[in-house]
């Protein structure tokens, strides 16, 4: 993957793995912070049947790209919880798939992962959205 951000576009992802034909990814989750100023939050695939999270953020003072990475290395994650991360709310829960199903909760106008205590990252995505709505300001 090619990584960047561009003024004026903001931050863009290439899947590389086709070098003569790459592919633009799209956000699974987009937020308008201000005028000038989006969050996009992408899932990159890994190796089979695991994926990236990341809400890459740029930082026009340093000039610095950081990928603000979701998930602790590559997992699944629900084909459900991506599906109710489209659009351009402010929270995103995700739900990492396994044995044992973990919530990720971002905050797209502060551009950050909310900490979940466990009893709340274990529930399903609607309990975790009203929880979020409620003790996050």
């Amino acid at each position: 993957y090619v990584i960047g951000y561009a003024a004026d576009i903001g931050t863009f992802v290439y899947n590389l793995t086709i070098p003569k034909t790459p592919k633009q990814e799209q956000p699974v989750a987009e937020f308008m912070v201000n005028e000038n100023d989006f969050s996009s939050l992408f899932i990159l695939k890994a190796e089979e049947g695991k994926e990236y999270a990341i809400l890459p953020t740029y930082d026009a003072n340093d000039f610095s790209l950081a990928l603000n990475m979701l998930t602790e290395g590559a997992s699944e994650i629900s084909q459900q919880a991506r599906k109710s991360a489209k659009g351009k709310q402010r929270y995103v829960v995700l739900q990492q798939g396994g044995d044992k199903k973990v919530a990720i909760a971002v905050d797209m106008k502060t551009k950050q992962k909310i900490d979940l205590p466990a009893e709340i990252a274990s529930k399903n995505t609607q309990a975790v959205l009203a929880w979020v709505k409620a003790n996050v300001k």
